[in-house]
C-alpha cells in the first residue's frame, strides 16, 4: 500500500484516572512529521496535518474497540494505565498525510 515509512514506539506508565472516567484507561497518540520525510514538513510545533492523523488513528482504534480500556484500569479512580504512541513519519511517498 505505498512505500511511506513510520515508526511508531509505545510506553505505558500508570496514572490516575480522569475523575468522569475512574475505570478507563489512556491511549494517547502522538505524530510528528519529520522534516526528514519531507520538505514540506517542518520541526516545531505540530502542523494541522499531524493533528489530523492523531484524530484518524484515535477515531479508529475507539471505533473499532482495538484496545479494550477498561481492561487498562488496575485501581478503580486511583490507578490506570496510560499507553503512549509516538509515531514518527520517516519517509512521505504521497500516502501518509496531505
Amino acid at each position: 500500500l505505498g512505500e511511506t515509512k513510520v515508526m511508531a514506539a509505545v510506553s505505558a506508565e500508570l496514572v490516575e484516572p480522569f475523575a468522569d472516567r475512574p475505570t478507563e484507561g489512556q491511549l494517547l497518540f502522538f505524530v510528528e512529521l519529520s522534516p526528514m520525510a519531507s520538505p514540506a514538513y517542518e520541526p516545531g510545533r505540530p502542523s494541522d496535518s499531524a493533528v489530523e492523523l492523531v484524530r484518524l488513528l484515535e477515531r479508529a482504534f475507539r471505533k473499532a474497540q482495538a484496545v479494550d480500556v477498561e481492561a487498562l484500569c488496575i485501581v478503580a479512580g486511583k490507578r490506570v494505565w496510560s499507553i503512549r504512541c509516538d509515531v514518527t513519519l520517516l519517509d512521505d511517498r504521497g500516502n501518509a498525510a496531505r
